[in-house]
């Protein structure tokens, strides 16, 4: 019996254009993330000129043992009880903490958040914040500072 034999060329013609068409996608492709990347970095430099050596976050911030307001609302969380934003903020001024031109209540929110994200305290939600490992309820909170 003779075996018979079919032609591939053809077949591989149309694999070899269709393998080629791919090859040519894929450049193009490279081409594109080769130009967003230069055009990313362009972008990137400009900013870097535009902003120099400035900072983003104030210099108080970044070294939280330098930051007097900080070390004020720590004083009163010390107790471990839970207080409330408001109550902190008042207490700040009575101790004589200068806000500035900032509002009280604004100022001392916004360093809560960033002893939050240093994890040095809680939020309790509504408003209510606790020195962080402290296991005090809100009915073990001082009751004399009033709200």
């Amino acid at each position: 019996m003779a075996s018979i034999t079919r032609d591939i060329r053809q077949d591989l013609r149309e694999r070899i254009e269709l393998a080629t068409a791919e090859r040519d996608g894929k450049h193009r492709e490279l081409a594109a993330l080769d130009n967003h990347i230069q055009n990313l970095q362009t972008v990137l430099s400009k900013e870097e000129s535009a902003w120099g050596t400035s900072l983003l976050v104030p210099p108080s911030l970044l070294h939280p043992a330098v930051h007097p307001l900080r070390d004020i609302l720590m004083d009163l969380l010390q107790d471990g009880g839970i207080w409330s934003g408001a109550m902190l903020a008042r207490y700040a001024v009575k101790q004589g903490y200068n806000f500035g031109t900032a509002s009280p209540g604004r100022a001392t929110h916004s360093t809560l958040i960033s002893m939050a994200r240093n994890l040095q305290v809680l939020s309790v939600g509504e408003g209510k914040w606790k020195i962080l490992g402290s296991s005090h309820t809100e009915d073990q909170t001082l009751e004399g500072a009033g709200e």
